[in-house]
């Protein structure tokens, strides 16, 4: 079974040495700081945030005014004779008489209904992405602290179990001496072996709790992300 469950190419698998410890928890305030900055979810709604408002920003820049720039610089006298009959120096192709202008031309559109709507629309949309963030956001608070009490109670059970069956080996210990020295019988020595072997089963299931509590406490802040 534990072959088939972790899918080995062997037909049985066995385990050697003692489980990992799980890691210790950190603080709930820290953890839930820790997942906002790595949870795939929140930062995924963040992302369609923040590009929702740059294209609102882009949609409402539509609206504002143009300032265009002109000139224009001309240094021909032009090929005619002048009035005085003075001669044009290079036939009116080389600069003698510099001509110019510049200007600014200021455009704004006064109402523009289309681009208006548009902005609104995007704004409505914006709206609805940050309730979105604030949904995820509290849904992984609430799994936070789920998982973290979860933890807590699995690491609170744990020494009371280790000292039910530190007892229940101290029991069955006096059990095997009694039955030794003919004080016993075999039905208290069975008892207290059925006794140990329950304080070792329930000492193995606190165990593996606090594993799987840990584990998903590490899933709920996207450890090791």
């Amino acid at each position: 079974m534990l072959a088939a469950s972790i899918g080995a190419p062997e037909l049985s698998l066995d385990v050697s040495g003692p489980a990992p410890a799980a890691a210790s928890l950190p603080s709930l305030a820290s953890a839930i700081q820790t997942a906002a900055a790595r949870d795939p979810l929140v930062l995924e709604a963040l992302a369609r945030l923040q590009a929702q408002e740059k294209t609102t920003a882009a949609i409402g820049a539509r609206l504002r005014p143009d300032l265009l720039a002109t000139g224009t610089l001309s240094g021909r006298a032009g090929g005619a004779t002048s009035g005085d009959a003075a001669a044009i120096t290079g036939g009116g192709f080389l600069p003698d008489v510099p001509n110019w202008d510049v200007g600014l031309v200021l455009s704004w559109t006064l109402f523009d209904g289309v681009t208006l709507a548009r902005r609104n629309a995007s704004e409505v949309e914006e709206d609805v992405q940050k309730e979105e963030v604030a949904l995820y956001k509290e849904r992984q608070v609430a799994e936070i602290e789920e998982a973290y009490v979860r933890a807590s109670v699995a690491n609170a059970v744990l020494p009371a179990l280790r000292s039910a069956a530190a007892g229940a080996v101290a029991n069955y210990a006096q059990a095997d001496a009694r039955f030794q020295a003919g004080l016993g019988n075999a039905v208290e020595l069975a008892d207290a072996e059925a006794l140990r072997t329950d304080a070792d089963v329930q000492l193995a299931l606190g165990v593996f709790a606090i594993a799987r509590a840990r584990a998903v406490f590490g899933r709920a802040i996207a450890e090791g992300l």
